[in-house]
């Protein structure tokens, strides 16, 4: 419910793909390697955009506080 996105939807799509040609739909089921692959980039994609936005409110909180531009280097 996190990601407003149908579990089931997001199972298939982490599983399989479907080809479209000349109007017809063929679904293909990754292997193993690929569908955990796929759950890898997704998994990754998602921490890079959480991580840009803790930095963003971090930033934009620190900011308001002092009322001078800020700009922060956070490592992990």
């Amino acid at each position: 419910s996190l990601l407003k996105v149908d579990p089931q939807e997001l199972s298939g799509t982490l599983t399989s793909i479907v080809t479209i040609t000349r109007g017809e739909h063929v679904k293909r089921f990754y292997s193993k390697q690929q569908a955990d692959d796929a759950r890898d980039a997704m998994a990754k994609f998602l921490y890079g955009r959480l991580f840009g936005w803790i930095v963003n409110k971090v930033n934009q909180l620190l900011a308001s506080r002092d009322n001078i531009p800020l700009s922060a280097i956070m490592e992990v």
